[in-house]
């Protein structure tokens, strides 16, 4: 009962059930009894992983690494002639910093637990210097937060490793993680700049330096489309370091051979760091950003590695994650004071339970799936016919839009040396003339006669004014020249000069961007505090906490407007006026790049214009809708020969197993029981599809009716009800064997 309780609800712990079993028997509770339940609890799981281990060798299921194999049998499942698709493989990865444990909890239970779902540290730790800390790309604050976490000098914090580049730029479409090209390495140190430094600015200033106290400081894994766990790796001592991810794909990518489709917070990120690793020149793995944290990234990020313009994502959003850890996180309760092995066997238990129920779920999954992608395709088939007609715009036109603007937002790129050079020259010929009227205004009155009342007081001051205005007119004059020398100009720029009115301009235009800034980061600041404020675990105390924090982000937000306006009006030609009811658009925040720029009026590109951007956004939904049909036809097949071959083999073992192991015989076919109860409920669900309006697949009855592409064998037509009731005999006689044995030892 602890056990099913264990598994529905992951916070009850072992205290709170023995109180409520003594409530229930109506005696005092008291501490000898939890630590008895543990320990059969403990003996208790211990007795089912043997006997898993049992089946699993009777299955042929025991080679090393089965489970991550077959963990998912619409993943990774493959039946003859199937439909080839773009990624073989689409998998979601993310860290976790719930289920931390205390450094100093559980000393005295020295056991290590063994988990298929967990990997060993050693493989991690191979990945620990895999970055290369250096004081340019850290900085003193990243080098403090390293300290304080008591990182090795080799190894950073991934957002840490990669900030520093201040340059903004695009980035090629079909990048892989391959190591080694120059310009590889160049367009990424640009992108993945400002992403990175989105996700650390909106860190919560307590988490920065809390992990000295815990030995276990979360967990990182990695999850198929489906929901299903692929494996799990503890983060030791730090956050969410660069050496996590490159371990799972590593195990990920040495199993499963084919290309992955990966999505990661900060797979913009990590795409360089792959790059750089030894994994680099190998790994076909391929990073996209997960649909709802992708508008926290910028538009050029965005453009390439958004799933929705990233060709094979089909409609997945990369946000598996997510679900799987608002789940696990109940676990945190009865884990943080738990010892090393009652924390692992804890979560064992719990994902053990989750990918049960992601399978009976799976079906679910895939029609929700087929109606929401045949939905688009519906609703967005005709409205491409009719635009075309009446627009004459071609599928190649979106495609050429997105390069275009990539091009585009490419040329933003860091200000050249000479727009540099001249907008310091010009500020210090402002200064120069600033300290030149200040001086001949000291100069006048240090010339005036002084009378004798005043003579003292008056000269003194005088005196010292004059000399720190000339003070000034030496030291600007002085920076003038130096600049004049570097910039080899022959004549001195006067306020009507050509040069000296645009860089002046210019001046307006860095405004603009600078108030731009300003009131993207405040945008971003308040979507995360509006997606956190909206989170099931979040308490009352914090809510009240974030609505004050979000009432005054609005009112700040409302003050940079008002400066962005009025940068912009001072532009020319003058750039959009923008309110307030515009910027809290969710969607609208990875527009802000396209604002940026002022050497060029885009307003009438095509891919800027609005009613074609949403059309460009509709053309992209529905070409991932096409491709979301193609990938579950697929999948239906490839699961409904799975399950067909696993009943074939429970079938086949159990009858094996009954003149060799009748316990064990027994079990096998309780489980095959309920494995078909829930390949009922996942056939049900695939059956339903096929009345979905815009269905063109294969139809399913047929494929239920064809025998398994197993090896040729008879299909058992065991009954499974008639054999259970058969062997009740077999169990009867052995509970009277058990019995007479104890009755001797008595």
């Amino acid at each position: 009962m602890y056990r099913l309780l264990c598994s529905r609800f992951p916070r009850l712990g072992v205290q709170p059930f023995v109180k409520a079993l003594c409530d229930s028997q109506g005696r005092v509770y008291d501490r000898y009894l939890r630590v008895q339940l543990s320990n059969a609890f403990d003996a208790y799981l211990g007795i089912l992983r043997v006997v898993d281990r049992r089946l699993n060798s009777a299955l042929d299921r025991d080679a090393p690494n089965w489970r991550v194999l077959n963990a998912c049998a619409a993943c990774h499942h493959r039946i003859e002639d199937e439909e080839p698709l773009e990624y073989e493989y689409l998998i979601n990865i993310d860290g976790n910093n719930s289920l931390k444990r205390f450094g100093g909890s559980g000393k005295a239970d020295n056991r290590e637990f063994s988990s298929d779902y967990i990997l060993p540290r050693a493989s991690v730790e191979e990945f620990a210097n895999v970055v290369t800390q250096t004081s340019r790309r850290l900085g003193k604050k990243g080098q403090r937060r390293a300290e304080e976490n008591g990182n090795d000098e080799d190894e950073v914090d991934v957002q840490a490793e990669l900030h520093g580049s201040e340059k903004e730029t695009g980035i090629d479409d079909s990048i892989w993680a391959s190591k080694g090209t120059e310009h590889t390495e160049t367009i990424l140190e640009g992108i993945v700049s400002v992403c990175v430094e989105r996700w650390k600015a909106n860190a919560d200033d307590h988490k920065k330096g809390m992990f000295g106290c815990f030995q276990e400081t979360g967990v990182f894994l990695a999850a198929c489309r489906h929901g299903r766990i692929l494996s799990i790796v503890d983060m030791v001592n730090s956050g969410e370091l660069a050496k996590y991810p490159l371990a799972i794909l590593a195990h990920l990518d040495q199993l499963l051979p084919g290309k992955k489709l990966v999505g990661y917070d900060i797979g913009c990120a990590t795409t360089k760091t792959l790059s750089r690793s030894k994994l680099g020149d190998k790994a076909q793995i391929r990073f996209v950003i997960p649909s709802m944290h992708g508008y926290a990234h910028n538009r050029p990020c965005q453009l390439s590695f958004h799933p929705k313009y990233v060709g094979g994502t089909g409609i997945e959003d990369f946000e598996g994650c997510e679900r799987i850890f608002s789940a696990s996180n109940a676990c945190a309760a009865v884990t943080r004071y738990s010892s090393s092995f009652h924390r692992h066997q804890r979560i064992d238990l719990h994902f053990r339970q989750w990918d049960a129920d992601k399978l009976l779920s799976i079906g679910t999954f895939i029609a929700d799936n087929y109606k929401q992608a045949l939905t688009v395709i519906a609703e967005y088939g005709d409205i491409f016919s009719q635009v075309q007609n009446m627009q004459h715009i071609a599928q190649d036109d979106f495609e050429r839009w997105n390069e275009e603007e990539k091009t585009y937002l490419a040329g933003l790129s860091k200000e050249p040396e000479e727009e540099t050079m001249a907008i310091m020259y010009v500020k210090a010929l402002d200064d120069l003339r600033a300290a030149e009227e200040s001086f001949e205004s000291s100069n006048r009155t240090f010339q005036r006669p002084v009378q004798a009342d005043q003579a003292r007081e008056t000269k003194r001051t005088v005196t010292l004014t004059y000399k720190a205005a000339l003070d000034r007119v030496n030291r600007f004059s002085e920076v003038v020249e130096t600049l004049e020398a570097r910039m080899n100009l022959s004549e001195r720029w006067s306020p009507t000069h050509t040069k000296y009115i645009e860089t002046k301009e210019y001046l307006k235009i860095r405004r603009y961007r600078l108030d731009l800034d300003r009131l993207e980061k405040l945008v971003v600041q308040r979507l995360f505090e509006l997606q956190k404020g909206h989170l099931e675990s979040t308490g009352y105390k914090l809510r009240m906490h974030l609505a004050k924090h979000l009432k005054s982000r609005s009112e700040a937000i409302r003050t940079a407007l008002t400066s962005f306006n009025a940068s912009a009006r001072a532009l020319n030609p003058s750039h959009i006026n923008l309110k307030f009811s515009d910027i809290i658009q969710h969607s609208f925040v990875g527009e802000f790049d396209l604002l940026r720029d002022a050497r060029q009026d885009i307003r009438q590109k095509e891919w800027s214009i609005p009613s074609k951007r949403i059309l460009s956004d509709q053309y992209y939904f529905y070409v991932r809708a096409k491709e979301e049909i193609k990938r579950l036809d697929v999948e239906i097949k490839r699961l409904i020969d799975w399950m067909q071959k696993e009943e074939d083999l429970y079938m086949t073992k159990a009858c094996a197993l009954r003149d060799v192991d009748v316990g064990l015989a027994q079990e096998l076919q309780q489980r095959a029981k309920y494995q078909k109860l829930v390949y009922q409920h996942i056939r049900l669900c695939l059956i339903h599809i096929q009345s979905m309006s815009g269905y063109k697949g294969a139809n399913l009855n047929n494929l239920f009716d064809q025998p398994s592409q197993s090896e040729p064998s008879a299909r058992h037509t065991v009954d499974l009800e008639g054999d259970a009731n058969e062997d009740d005999g077999l169990i009867v006689d052995s509970l009277d064997s058990v019995m007479q044995a104890m009755e001797r030892l008595e």
